[in-house]
């Protein structure tokens, strides 16, 4: 089968996975077959509906955002605002995840109001999306300094810059999808915070205040979220960093990385990819598309993490004998190569929505 094809079925196939995902209540599921990502985290998911939405599939992601926003105004309903505190996931019936896991990451609501207003272009918001939003958006503005989780469910007392990449996101968002409001003066602040970050080390570092290393999340930063721009020498010295400490194209998380063994990982290959295309290097971005299409198994499911380049060998077979093979597929993979593959133009929607499927 020649690259052309697989690829284009492998697009197919991450449509279909991204389609199974979904609960009838519209959630979308961070993989089908490993228990312990069956909830609905609003970070994956919304990097989900953004992949089902440029593959025209707007009902997918319109089903979604409905979902989070039941959700959050549920949540809020008869609180004091100062007291809301949103989870990072949901159970699949939209009630919010108390297994006790790390629930506190604002990552999620950012980047939900990044795809919640990439949604919304042409067609404006509903009622009920709407309200969610101006919710999100406010708790949002008041909470974005706040220590938190990272967006690996690592951490909890610092301030993660790729959580503030993705604050700066959904601020902006705000502001254009409800005008001015408290988010806009937390916009400017968060602003002036993540440029802070940027002129220390010439690059975006893993923490606001406190580990100075490097950490491929951030890459966000760059493409899809373009909360740096493409002439921006943090965005130029973020890919360089990542590239000579987490590997290209196989990225991995970051050098304490030991889950699974700290293998490389797909969904951050495309973040790669769609990074050096913003900053004029198609060709780094297509070998990032190749990598994720030889990553695929035969049945076109693409891992959470693949075992190349392994960062910590001997702490692979502990976690697979605790919880067994690394999540195939995990969703949020497949989005990301989806969103790979439609800015490189090598895949395009082939039919419209089909709101009945």
């Amino acid at each position: 089968m020649s690259a052309t094809a697989t690829v284009a079925r492998l697009w197919d196939v991450s449509l279909e996975v991204i389609a199974r995902a979904q609960t009838p209540a519209g959630g979308l599921l961070a993989a089908l077959d490993y228990p312990t990502y069956r909830y609905v985290w609003v970070r994956d998911g919304s990097f989900i509906a953004e992949a089902a939405r440029v593959a025209g599939r707007r009902d997918l992601a319109a089903a979604f955002h409905a979902f989070v926003a039941r959700s959050v105004l549920d949540l809020a309903r008869g609180r004091e605002p100062g007291s809301l505190t949103l989870p990072a996931r949901f159970e699949a019936d939209g009630r919010p995840d108390e297994s006790g896991w790390p629930n506190f990451q604002l990552d999620g609501y950012g980047l939900w109001l990044w795809a919640l207003g990439r949604q919304a272009q042409g067609q404006g918001l509903g009622p009920t999306e709407r309200l969610a939003a101006r919710t999100a958006a406010a708790y949002l503005a008041r909470r974005w300094p706040d220590p938190c989780f990272d967006p690996w469910e690592e951490g909890g007392a610092t301030r993660p810059t790729a959580t503030l990449a993705a604050s700066v996101a959904g601020l902006h968002a705000a502001h254009g999808l409800l005008g001015p409001g408290p988010w806009s003066e937390a916009l400017e602040a968060a602003r002036a915070d993540l440029r802070a970050v940027g002129s220390r080390e010439g690059r975006l570092t893993k923490d606001v205040d406190g580990d100075a290393g490097v950490d491929a999340a951030t890459l966000w930063a760059i493409a899809p979220l373009e909360v740096l721009s493409a002439d921006d020498p943090v965005a130029t010295g973020t890919l360089a960093a990542v590239e000579r400490q987490l590997g290209a194209p196989a990225v991995h998380r970051h050098l304490g990385d030991t889950y699974y063994g700290g293998g490389a990982w797909p969904l951050l290959s495309a973040l790669w990819g769609l990074g050096a295309l913003r900053l004029g290097d198609p060709g780094r971005a297509a070998a990032a598309l190749g990598w994720i299409r030889a990553a695929a198994t035969n049945e076109g499911y693409l891992p959470e993490q693949t075992a190349e380049g392994l960062l910590d060998p001997a702490s692979l077979a502990p976690w697979e004998a605790e919880r067994g093979p690394v999540a195939t597929p995990l969703v949020w993979s497949h989005a990301m190569f989806i969103l790979l593959a439609h800015a490189l133009g090598v895949v395009s929607p082939q039919a419209p929505e089909r709101p009945d499927a």
